[in-house]
């Protein structure tokens, strides 16, 4: 009928009225879809608007035939998706050329209703099909509020960080498993500047709804995990000050908990330098490829910004302190021995208010093989430091040996 020398839309319209009175809902999506086509050749003025009517409608059409028994959803979801990412084409070209959107409440409904298909699809569509579809809401959801004439839709940005997040979490899952290549480094790249904005996204409805404890709940949980996919691919790229910038721009951020920084340290216990010292195999570093350096400034910033913000578990800040003294004191440099030197007066101090919980089990336990380390490597230091005739600097850690003494079992006070 299209491909006809006298064709006239009038044919369509008509085919469009019986189709739908014969009930043929297979017809009527192909009759919508021909009708579309002949507006994105035709270039009305009001072409937009009617494409985004008629995009509506088939859309609405395909949802009807999704809930349907025995739905083919392999082949509706396609459709589905192809339905809502040309309106996404549509809206996205009218907010770049700055025109007035006239179909406002059209975009709400589009970008709800891929959202709401999306949430259903869980546990039934393929992974894929769901990353897509949470790309494709997100999408609409900017661009609705990028062409909001007053203030975009109060509940917007909420649903916007989910879709995102889901969005983000399938495509980097996805591309994790996938063989090394430059394509696959390439889209981890991407990644985190999209994870930046999904943070982002997350604190400005934190900051808009902070007396919305479940909304501040879900939102500092995604912007959190965010945060830690973010370092992982770091990790895996090898880009080290990108990872340390990403950990010290977490100063300030009250939503983050210990567990977070313990990720971080985990994702830098899996980064061990080609020539560590032995001594740190209690660390278990399993990737040769993170310099010393980095490891040192992960831990040292893990450690004052979990302490700073009032978050610390007594049992990690030993770990975490001993590879910190471990990795200074195994530079033999003056500076890093004064260094360390400061950081086992800190765990002093630490011990003095929590050195007498015994409950093996607490957060706030010194554990007692860290208490034996701390006293055997002041001990050992302050003997080396004799041996190179550093008496200052030896008395000064024999001192906080003595002074560990009192927190160690058994320990020979009279000896140190």
């Amino acid at each position: 009928m299209i491909k006809a020398p006298d064709f006239d839309r009038k044919m369509l319209l008509l085919a469009t009225s019986l189709a739908r009175d014969a009930q043929n809902q297979t017809l009527l999506h192909a009759v919508l879809v021909a009708l579309l086509d002949t507006l994105k050749v035709d270039g009305q003025e009001d072409g937009d608007q009617q494409k985004i009517t008629l995009i509506r409608c088939m859309v609405r059409l395909v949802l009807q035939m999704m809930e349907e028994e025995g739905a083919d959803l392999r082949r509706l979801v396609p459709i589905l998706m192809s339905h809502l990412q040309a309106a996404h084409v549509v809206t996205s070209k009218v907010v770049k050329e700055g025109k007035e959107l006239a179909f406002g409440n059209d975009l709400s409904w589009l970008w709800r209703s891929a959202y709401n298909a999306a949430v259903k699809g869980v546990g039934v569509w393929m992974e894929n099909e769901l990353t897509s579809m949470f790309g494709i809401a997100s999408q609409l959801m900017e661009d609705s509020s990028a062409a909001a004439v007053l203030e975009p839709e109060t509940d917007i940005d909420s649903h916007r960080v989910i879709a995102s997040f889901a969005h983000v979490a399938g495509q980097y899952f996805a591309t994790r498993d996938q063989p090394q290549s430059s394509i696959r480094t390439l889209g981890l790249r991407t990644f985190t500047s999209e994870i930046d904005k999904l943070v982002a996204l997350a604190q400005k409805v934190m900051t808009s709804k902070e007396n919305d404890q479940e909304e501040m709940k879900r939102m500092s949980h995604i912007a959190r995990l965010g945060l830690i996919y973010k370092a992982e691919i770091l990790s895996e790229l090898q880009d080290w000050d990108g990872l340390i910038n990403t950990l010290k721009s977490m100063e300030g951020m009250q939503y983050v908990l210990l567990t977070t920084y313990e990720a971080f340290a985990d994702i830098l216990v899996n980064s061990v330098p080609p020539r560590s010292p032995p001594v740190l195999s209690f660390l278990q570093w399993k990737n040769k490829e993170c310099p010393v350096h980095v490891l040192y400034a992960g831990f040292e910033t893990i450690l004052r910004l979990s302490s700073d913000q009032g978050v610390m578990s007594v049992q990690k800040f030993s770990r975490w302190l001993r590879a910190i003294c471990t990795i200074l004191l195994s530079g033999g440099r003056d500076a890093d021995r004064a260094k360390a030197l400061a950081y086992t007066q800190q765990a002093i101090d630490l011990l003095k208010e929590h050195g007498d919980i015994t409950d093996t089990e607490s957060d706030q336990h010194y554990p007692d093989s860290e208490r034996s380390w701390l006293l055997a490597t002041a001990f050992n230091t302050g003997v080396q430091c004799t041996r190179s005739l550093q008496k200052p600097e030896a008395k000064e850690w024999f001192e906080v040996a003595i002074a560990l003494c009192q927190f160690v079992a058994g320990s020979p006070r009279q000896k140190v």
